[in-house]
């Protein structure tokens, strides 16, 4: 019977063998089950992802690595997240068999503890509870236009911007959003050569953009606002038809709106203008 490390009385003392304390280390607990994804439906997820060489792929949940040398064989930089060492030294290993093993990286971590920022992709096959906690590191550490992309599960009140069923599962795309939320002073450039000052509030839950608007000394409403990556388009209306609604799109680019606006309205000028923004607060 083994003396759980304790020198036995007359024994002489060694050193515990390095095999020995690997197998009884107890493994850190899994937030989910390791269940590995068909290859079919591998493919899948990287195809409604849009995968290419431009792209750095973060496998949140990797197991054997499958998603991340798959998305390496399409040129992809991928790197491979999972809490269980034996599922990274498979992942390794198999890394190794398809000579893939300079394009691809294995980390043993907490998904919640790994830095996204590099990512323009991230799988995941995790768990409703999972994903909703994931949610918040998603939105915050992900650059606009960043694609995330779910086997099977879904965000909840975060809706996907897209869906695909295929072999029998369902999975979701998102679209990261640029960081609209906050006051605006914004200008209008009239055709004359005038421009007219606009302090826009904006509001954002996930692509949905909402707020107001001070344009000509009257409140406008925002209407039809959505964010995908860094584009934003929305609407600004009276309540009272004061002034003709007025359509919005732009590009946000850090702390800078630019884009273009039109009324729209029946009777209304026709023309387009050039409009832009700095962020306030």
């Amino acid at each position: 019977m083994s003396s759980g490390g304790l020198l036995v009385p007359g024994a002489s003392p060694r050193a515990p063998e390095s095999r020995a304390i690997q197998l009884h280390r107890p493994q850190p607990a899994r937030d989910v089950p390791y269940v590995p994804s068909d290859e079919k439906v591998v493919e899948a997820m990287l195809d409604l992802a849009g995968v290419n060489e431009k792209d750095v792929v973060y496998d949140l949940g990797c197991g054997d690595g499958r998603i991340v040398l798959a998305a390496a064989r399409r040129g992809a930089r991928g790197v491979g997240v999972d809490i269980d060492l034996q599922r990274i030294h498979e992942a390794q290993d198999n890394a190794r068999r398809a000579g893939l093993g300079r394009r691809v990286s294995f980390l043993r971590a907490s998904f919640f503890d790994v830095d996204l920022r590099r990512a323009t992709v991230v799988t995941l096959y995790l768990l409703p509870g999972i994903n909703i906690k994931l949610r918040p590191k998603l939105l915050f550490e992900l650059r606009p236009g960043a694609r995330v992309v779910s086997n099977n599960f879904d965000m909840k009140e975060w809706p996907a911007d897209e869906q695909l069923v295929i072999y029998h599962r369902t999975l979701h795309k998102w679209i990261i959003p640029a960081w609209v939320q906050g006051v605006w002073s914004c200008y209008i450039a009239r055709p004359n050569g005038r421009r007219r000052h606009m302090v826009l509030e904006l509001h954002r839950r996930f692509q949905q953009v909402s707020g107001s608007a001070q344009l000509n000394g009257r409140r406008l409403y925002l209407v039809e606002g959505r964010i995908e990556a860094d584009r934003l388009s929305f609407t600004l209306w009276h309540p009272q038809h004061l002034l003709p609604a007025i359509r919005f799109r732009c590009a946000v680019v850090g702390d800078q709106l630019r884009g273009t606006c039109h009324a729209d309205s029946p009777g209304a000028d026709a023309a387009t203008w050039a409009w832009g923004g700095v962020r306030r607060s």
